[in-house]
């Protein structure tokens, strides 16, 4: 599926960030490339036919794999200003970032003091995924991914092996 050739990529060591889209099917890929680039791969496995797209972040080296329409990302933030305050500050509940308003929950498994991380952004006008991506780009080899449900959805956090 998409997801196992993201988790594929990201035991490359690419910081692939994905957010799985409501009612999207997953589709499924058959995939068996050696030497090929990361683009390439990922041109292969999300074609343009795809109801997902990916964007590279190009100042931070983030890729970026969302639903072609209906992101929960998609949101504007208007501006936004964190000075050395927690990820889980920024995105936990009644955090910085307001996921709440938009139906999406703080989910983490893993270290103990991975939410306690000081993270410091500034931004204005840019998408809540652009903010996240903002969050994570100080924290070496960190990733997050998305899950929606019809009620809302969970942003949870990872790391590179």
């Amino acid at each position: 599926t998409l997801l196992d050739a993201i988790e594929k990529l990201r035991d490359a060591g690419l910081r692939v960030c994905f957010e799985e889209g409501l009612g999207i099917a997953m589709p499924r890929i058959s995939l068996d490339r050696q030497n090929e680039t990361a683009w390439r791969i990922l041109d292969a496995v999300i074609p343009d036919s795809s109801p997902y797209i990916w964007t590279k972040s190009p100042r931070m080296g983030i890729i970026n794999v969302l639903p072609r329409t209906g992101s929960g990302l998609s949101w504007t933030v208007d501006r936004i200003e964190v000075r050395k305050q927690t990820l889980m500050d920024f995105v936990g509940k009644a955090g910085d970032l307001h996921m709440e308003d938009h139906h999406l929950v703080f989910s983490y498994r893993g270290p103990s003091w991975v939410p306690d991380l000081p993270i410091t952004i500034t931004a204005a006008r840019q998408t809540a995924g652009d903010c996240l991506n903002a969050a994570i780009d100080s924290v070496h080899n960190m990733y997050w991914t998305i899950r929606t449900y019809p009620e809302g959805g969970s942003v949870s956090f990872g790391f590179l092996k």
